[in-house]
């Protein structure tokens, strides 16, 4: 009866361990190189698009290249680039 008690506890805690390290981000808050003709400057903030959504820019300054910087912001152009 021990033994199960234990095996039961172990499992429980190893479960819960599993859960609490888990990366919980969005899906859509995707990274990645942007499509370097979607680059635009908007209202003095820089946006781009790749996988079919928004994203604000952010160069690289080692590769020139630009990159998604935080969550998606839809598949609609920003409403500051309208």
């Amino acid at each position: 009866m021990k033994k199960k008690i234990l095996t039961i506890l172990l499992a429980l805690t190893f479960s819960f361990s599993i859960l609490t390290t888990t990366n919980t981000t969005d899906l859509d808050a995707t990274s990645g190189m942007l499509k370097q003709n979607t680059v635009m400057k908007c209202k003095g903030k820089w946006y781009g698009k790749h996988k079919s959504h928004w994203h604000k820019a952010k160069k690289n300054k080692k590769n020139k290249k630009w990159y998604a910087n935080g969550k998606s912001l839809g598949s609609k152009k920003p409403k500051a680039c309208k």
